[in-house]
């Protein structure tokens, strides 16, 4: 196998985004071999995540990879294993760490089930009516929306967006 991997350090390290969908390409593994060709790669157990093309040694989804659903350290091993067409065949194995990486796959969600506010009728525009709070359940920040009244001259108001994250 390719550096970083040796015989005295059969390790790799990868990084994986979560939410992939089945048979994504995740990573490809590169082997060689001084006096004879790659036959094979081969995840050895079975691997509950990943799957390997056994000819391009492609590391391929296999099944969903939630990161708020996977325990701390939020990552996935297995044992890959790559096989040489010498008669007798040898084999050289790594452990594989797959580092599972958050992405933004989550609703935010508001902290309150409703917020209620009173406006003065004779409010300026721009005054502070209400403040909304959201929380983002991917990256736990919360988000705060402060809403102004807005007079307009059919008497109508209307939410000025504006945001803000701490």
């Amino acid at each position: 196998m390719q550096p970083p991997w040796s015989p005295e350090s059969p390790y790799i390290t990868i990084e994986v985004p979560e939410e992939q969908p089945n048979g994504t390409v995740v990573h490809r593994f590169a082997a060689s071999d001084v006096d004879s060709n790659i036959d094979y790669f081969e995840i050895k157990p079975k691997n509950k995540y990943f799957d390997i093309d056994r000819g391009t040694g492609e590391l391929l989804v296999k099944s969903r990879l939630d990161y708020e659903a996977l325990e701390e350290p939020r990552r996935v091993t297995l044992d890959l294993l790559v096989h040489d067409a010498g008669v007798p065949s040898k084999s050289a194995a790594a452990l594989v760490v797959a580092n599972v990486r958050n992405v933004n796959d989550q609703v935010p969600r508001f902290v309150e089930r409703a917020y209620s506010a009173e406006v003065v009728e004779d409010s300026l525009p721009g005054t502070f009516v209400v403040q909304v709070v959201t929380q983002n359940t991917t990256f736990f920040l919360p988000m705060w929306y402060p809403i102004f009244f807005l007079f307009l001259r059919l008497r109508r108001w209307t939410v000025m967006p504006t945001t803000s994250a701490e």
